[in-house]
């Protein structure tokens, strides 16, 4: 930001993260927002996949398939 910021007359604070002054609070909010949105996202996805995997040598054994 140190080189952006001596071409623009405004600091980080009018341009970037104008909710907060502070670059490391709003680093902080910026961060448990998207972990946050993420987790919603993905943790389902992983689970499922984790429980799917947990199944597969039974799935394999029905079709008198080995595991891989």
């Amino acid at each position: 930001m140190a080189a952006l910021s001596k071409s623009i007359p405004h600091n980080c604070y009018e341009i970037g993260h104008t909710w907060h002054p502070s670059c490391g609070v709003s680093f902080v909010q910026i961060t448990r927002g998207a972990l946050e949105e993420s987790l919603k996202i993905y943790a389902p996805l992983y689970l499922g996949i984790l429980d799917v995997k947990s199944l597969w040598p039974q799935i394999l054994s029905q079709f008198g398939m080995r595991g891989l």
